[in-house]
């Protein structure tokens, strides 16, 4: 009973459309489980029903659990490590002929990431040569192994630090390999590699590695994306937004991100939106900036609304700091560490100003 209740919760779980009648069956076994163990013949019946039924659905339309089985069976190893092999070579020179991440790695989504896809052992070995900390493989693994390292050209954000694999799902030309950051991440760190060992059975000829961002939880705010182009100051303060125009207050509460602040700093979850209308010679546009506190970590997303395509950024900071006596006024900054908010002003541009 057991094995039938999985195979029925995993099929639930599944975004398969299963014909009518096994949608019945299946909605009454979860309602008369009871029922079912006194009958086993019934129960056995179904289940092969179960499975005979969905083995003709995924033969017909080439729909499969191709992507749990791949996360859950044929990933065979990850690890995050540390190490500069990708960038210097062995004598520690560093340039375009020898930094991996600059002639031969790949670009990742929004290119915040790099990545390489192994999957020949000539290919291995350049790489292990220069990253020691690699497993060993040998030439017959990589008939049935691939290989992929994933790195990062820039500092890691606070969102993008301790990461694994998430989940790894194809289509019928493209498998994707999603990371995502731990439940629990070590925000210390220092490791600047992922590796991962996969089974390659399974996989398409075109495999794209991505990484999917935190959700922001707490906000009542329509999606910034949805907005129109045309989106006003009048609208943005009828729906609680704090609004800048050219850096003046436009919106009457002028202690909302100060609220925020002290909110964030005694622990307390909590999002503001900010609305930047800017019309200067430099940048004209209108911008929407939903920050987020949660766990100790601010979340940043600026949606440029005035822009059709509505092309969004993502940051993660660990503190807002602020200055009473800008040049332009009051101005909050993003600081990531100690060092940094030493000289924030310096080495970081204001995402706010309040003339």
């Amino acid at each position: 009973m057991d094995k039938l209740d999985f195979e029925i919760k995993k099929v639930l779980k599944s975004e398969i459309d299963l014909p009518c009648e096994y949608t019945k069956m299946i909605s009454y076994t979860l309602k008369n489980k009871n029922n079912i163990k006194k009958n086993r013949f019934w129960k056995q019946k179904l289940y092969r029903m179960l499975i005979g039924g969905l083995a003709t659905i995924l033969g017909t339309t080439g729909v499969c659990f191709a992507s749990a089985k791949i996360y859950s069976e044929y990933i065979l190893k990850q690890e995050n490590i540390e190490s500069s092999g990708l960038f210097v070579d062995e004598n520690g020179v560093s340039n375009y002929e020898t930094d991996f991440t600059q002639n031969d790695m790949i670009y990742g989504e929004e290119e915040k990431f790099l990545y390489k896809i192994i999957n020949n052992y000539s290919d291995y070995k350049k790489y292990k040569s220069r990253v020691n900390e690699l497993p060993e493989m040998s030439e017959d693994d990589f008939s049935e192994k691939i290989m992929l390292i994933v790195t990062w050209a820039s500092n890691r954000e606070l969102h993008e630090m301790d990461l694994e694999i998430k989940s790894i799902k194809s289509d019928d030309t493209t498998t994707y390999i999603t990371l995502k950051q731990k439940e629990n991440p070590n925000y210390n760190t220092q490791n600047n590699i992922i590796y991962s060992i996969i089974l390659n059975k399974d996989l398409k000829s075109n495999i794209k590695v991505q990484f999917e961002l935190p959700e922001f939880t707490s906000t009542n705010f329509v999606d910034a994306k949805n907005l129109p182009t045309d989106y006003s100051i009048e609208e943005a303060i009828k729906d609680g937004c704090f609004v800048l125009y050219n850096g003046a207050l436009k919106s009457n509460n002028l202690h909302a991100i100060d609220e925020f602040i002290n909110k964030s700093e005694s622990g307390e979850n909590c999002f503001i939106r900010i609305y930047c209308k800017e019309n200067y010679d430099i940048r004209t546009g209108t911008f929407i900036y939903d920050v987020e506190f949660r766990d100790g970590v601010y979340y940043q997303k600026r949606t440029d609304i005035s822009d059709i395509n509505k092309e969004s950024s993502f940051h993660s900071y660990e503190k807002i700091l602020k200055n009473e006596d800008g040049p332009f006024g009051i101005e909050y900054y993003w600081v990531n560490n100690k060092k940094e908010m030493e000289n924030s002003y310096y080495v970081t541009d204001p995402f706010v100003f309040i003339k």
